[in-house]
């Protein structure tokens, strides 16, 4: 399992999360931590400008990054789809 850390616009992006939503939210980040970058769950993709990952929750997305010497997933941004790729 890697280490999960938030941006502070991630963490605004959380809050401004319905209750229900983030209940659909929090265990797909945690699945994805549980082995990264988990290219093979259906919810996830790379993004071509960088080396981020992006999971599609519903209308929502939470982009990631991943390092792996450390062992940390940073969580960027979590956004409705039409925010999130700003």
């Amino acid at each position: 399992m890697f280490k999960i850390t938030y941006s502070r616009q991630a963490i605004k992006g959380m809050m401004r999360l319905q209750p229900a939503k983030r209940q659909a939210v929090i265990p797909g980040i945690n699945a994805i931590a549980a082995a990264p970058p988990s290219a093979r769950h259906p919810n996830v993709a790379g993004l071509s400008a960088s080396r981020a990952y992006r999971l599609r929750v519903g209308d929502w997305r939470v982009i990631y990054e991943v390092d792996r010497k450390t062992r940390t997933m940073h969580v960027v941004v979590i956004a409705p789809r039409g925010r999130a790729y700003r």
